[in-house]
């Protein structure tokens, strides 16, 4: 699915896949279920977002409040990761 993206934006999102699916090798079978339907609909998610035509394409979403409260203090800091990631800031 990233191959349809923004170059710059293949280049975040394969880098964060490899990396997550290497942090969950060894994650015990309740986990590998949640783990594996939050990609699904991540894919899911993506290829809606990639069938957009134009310039009105736009990419990613917005996490509710309820999901940010719902995250580890782990989870919170990958994302901050990510976030300066995609915006190419340096660490």
């Amino acid at each position: 699915m990233h191959r349809h993206l923004p170059a710059e934006l293949r280049l975040v999102g394969n880098k964060y896949l490899k990396d997550e699916f290497k942090r969950h090798k060894d994650a015990e079978i309740y986990h590998v279920g949640i783990f594996m339907r939050e990609w699904n609909a991540y894919y899911t998610d993506l290829g809606n977002q990639l069938l957009q035509t134009g310039s009105s394409a736009k990419f990613g979403k917005s996490l509710d409040q309820r999901t940010l409260n719902d995250l580890s203090d782990a989870q919170v800091g990958q994302l901050f990761e990510l976030r300066k990631a995609a915006r190419g800031e340096k660490e």
